[in-house]
């Protein structure tokens, strides 16, 4: 077995260049990470009221293979039980009867901040929806709606 040393100052070097690339995602690594990526659909994440607070950067990608992906960066939302996130209709939802005019629920809402991503079902209809929304599901409540502008490919 043929072992390399290296010194405690290289290995610090690469130990932080690896941190530094996982907690403090740059351009070089967003790019990486959405390599072989179309970006087709993008809205922002607005407040729904005094009491529902939401910010952040919902994105949609179609991937080489046509599978798409939901990505949320920057994002927060005010921590509500059984969150899910939902692609609607409406293009712009500011109630409950709104969202429910139409909408395919892509999943359970993994957190409440950071950024996370989402698969979309195969075959989705992505003309059919306007906008990407945080819903509660036990009380009917909407959270946050990012309206989606499309991206010309």
């Amino acid at each position: 077995m043929n072992l390399r040393t290296i010194t405690r100052r290289q290995w610090m070097s690469t130990v932080a260049s690896g941190l530094a690339a996982v907690l403090l995602p740059g351009p070089i690594a967003q790019a990486q990470l959405m390599a072989g990526m179309t970006l087709v659909a993008q809205g922002k994440f607005r407040d729904n009221g005094m009491l529902h607070k939401g910010a952040g950067d919902a994105m949609i990608y179609r991937r080489a293979d046509s599978s798409m992906l939901l990505r949320l960066d920057n994002f927060r939302v005010t921590a509500g039980p059984d969150l899910y996130i939902y692609l609607t209709k409406h293009p712009a939802p500011e109630n409950t009867k709104q969202v429910k005019q139409g909408f395919l629920q892509v999943a359970r809402l993994k957190s409440n901040t950071g950024a996370q991503e989402y698969d979309i079902a195969p075959g989705t209809p992505l003309n059919d929806f306007n906008s990407v929304v945080v819903f509660c599901k036990v009380f009917g409540v909407l959270f946050s709606a990012a309206p989606l502008t499309a991206i010309a490919e």
